[in-house]
């Protein structure tokens, strides 16, 4: 994320403004805060929103269910990171590619811990 932001600004903005290029065949697991986001060459999958005054057939209940637990564990990971707080806390460098090198270590971090546990339970 090249680009400072001052304040407070919603991740869908904050996307927009970014212009994030995504690889060909990406599957984006979107939640109804990114609604009119569509990136290129991406397939975007979104729960199906209720319309207001109605109600969602047991077929639409379900594939939201589907959903809802295949993004609980990306905002699992999501969480993961925060806790280490330097992915969330206000970064003063000068460097406009450090929070990336920040990010990449978080996610490098969580990615050895989750690694860590898994050959913890094998042993």
């Amino acid at each position: 994320m090249g680009k400072t932001r001052n304040g407070k600004m919603h991740d869908k903005k904050m996307s927009d403004i970014e212009n994030l290029k995504f690889p060909n065949g990406t599957k984006l697991l979107q939640d109804t805060g990114y609604l009119g986001y569509l990136p290129k060459n991406v397939e975007v999958m979104m729960p199906i929103k209720k319309p207001k005054g109605k109600f969602l057939t047991q077929k639409q209940k379900d594939k939201n269910r589907k959903f809802s637990s295949k993004r609980v564990l990306i905002e699992n990971v999501i969480g993961s990171i925060k806790i280490m707080r330097i992915a969330k806390e206000k970064c003063r460098s000068s460097s406009p590619k450090i929070r990336d090198e920040f990010m990449f270590l978080a996610t490098s971090m969580h990615n050895f811990r989750v690694k860590k546990r898994k050959n913890k339970r094998k042993n």
